[in-house]
């Protein structure tokens, strides 16, 4: 198979081939992946038209239903933006919450009191915790006994229905 020479590809663009060999000629870039990029680079501008304004928007929500690569770039810059402001202030919020001392602005009896608050909350927080871990930690002791027992059950030899 030959590749077409530059001279073919300037007599197609000037439309001075004849019929046949023009066939010929598409047929052959039609399977010719070199040769029809070559075609497809020398087009002249002359036979070039210019796209209208928005055309590759217009195609892109039809085709898609998607947005323009540019509106798309847009979209994820605000989401950037806003992701990184609430990181900001989830940020400050934790440290305004465990890095601040606020004891200098209460007097001793409000402090008192908060200690007695935060003391609760620990205790019932600690025992719904430790309620949860002994649950669990029960019902993993169910599971592996009935596996040892399976186990054993099966080594003595005995029937397991």
């Amino acid at each position: 198979m030959n590749h077409v020479t530059d001279a073919e590809i300037q007599l197609y663009y000037l439309h001075k081939m004849k019929q046949d060999e023009e066939r010929g000629f598409l047929e052959h870039i039609a399977v010719c992946e070199y040769c029809a990029g070559r075609w497809a680079s020398g087009f002249p501008k002359q036979e070039m038209l210019t796209p209208p304004n928005g055309l590759r928007e217009n195609i892109c929500r039809q085709t898609y239903g998607k947005q323009s690569p540019q509106k798309r770039k847009a979209q994820y810059r605000e989401w950037y933006w806003y992701s990184a402001k609430v990181v900001l202030a989830m940020s400050l919020a934790i440290v305004m919450l465990f890095g601040s001392d606020f004891s200098g602005m209460l007097t001793e009896g409000e402090h008192t009191q908060m200690n007695t608050v935060h003391q609760t909350r620990e205790y019932r927080n600690e025992n719904k915790v430790s309620g949860q871990i002994r649950q669990q930690t029960e019902k993993f002791g169910g599971v592996i006994k009935g596996w040892s027992e399976s186990i054993g059950r099966s080594l003595r030899g005995e029937d397991q229905s």
